[in-house]
């Protein structure tokens, strides 16, 4: 029985590192761009039309990127984004903090506008894996507080260079590997790569043994034990043990 566990153990650690290495691969050459299937909604944060949000979510194999525009709020035609985006997305909170933080904070740009908002520009939010999205990081972007320029700030996630040749701006463009697990998706991922490893190393081999078993032989080395005297635990031959001679 501790073998047992021991081996399901490994089988479970090997189906981890699959599963983060298949969604890396996935955050790695899976280039989102304006090209991908994109599906738009609408979120306003409070009841300042100015921090509503244009929402898009892009579907590719497997990925799911969330892009947020803010201050675009603006279509009455667009769902919620509660009826779009995945059960995972933590878009609508990361934009609740995100705009509340820019309200109050003066632009050193702004001249003789004194309350000027320094409003972020985007919010990504990045779910990779395959079956299912197993992991995520998010960044969002917009002017500094003390410069004209952009700043982007990654989290829960490794920056990597940019996508050669991406299109569709900076929200398409970014390149990060994810941390954050999603769950459950990380853990039905886990199994489900678990499963596959088994069905792949160890399923034939027990199958063997099987066969061997039902034919008379040594599980371990096909020595046949059919002349085998009945009482014998071991195989004459490689000292196996055999749980059941034939008589």
């Amino acid at each position: 029985m501790k073998r047992w566990l021991i081996k399901l153990a490994w089988f479970v650690i090997l189906g981890a590192i699959v599963n983060v290495a298949v969604a890396w691969g996935c955050a790695w050459f899976v280039v989102p761009t304006r090209t991908m299937n994109g599906t738009a909604a609408q979120f306003k944060s409070g009841d300042d039309i100015v921090q509503g949000w244009t929402v898009h979510l892009w579907e590719e194999f497997g990925t799911t990127r969330i892009t947020g525009g803010h201050g675009r709020g603006r279509q009455s035609d667009s769902p919620p984004t509660a009826d779009v985006l995945p059960a995972w997305s933590e878009f609508e909170s990361i934009a609740t903090r995100v705009g509340a933080s820019a309200i109050g904070k003066t632009h050193p740009a702004s001249g003789s506008v004194a309350e000027r908002r320094v409003i972020p520009s985007g919010i990504v939010d990045d779910g990779r894996g395959w079956p299912l999205r197993s992991m995520r990081c998010w960044w969002n972007y917009g002017l500094s507080n003390d410069a004209l320029s952009r700043k982007e700030t990654l989290h829960t996630g490794i920056l990597l260079a940019p996508y050669p040749g991406a299109r569709g701006g900076p929200l398409h463009e970014q390149r990060a590997l994810p941390l954050q697990p999603i769950w459950p998706g990380f853990a039905i991922n886990t199994v489900f790569y678990a499963v596959v490893l088994w069905l792949l190393f160890a399923a034939p081999f027990a199958l063997r043994r099987r066969r061997r078993i039902r034919r008379g032989l040594c599980p371990k080395c096909a020595y046949d034990l059919r002349g085998t005297p009945v009482g014998a635990t071991a195989c004459p031959e490689c000292g196996a043990a055999v749980n059941r001679m034939p008589e």
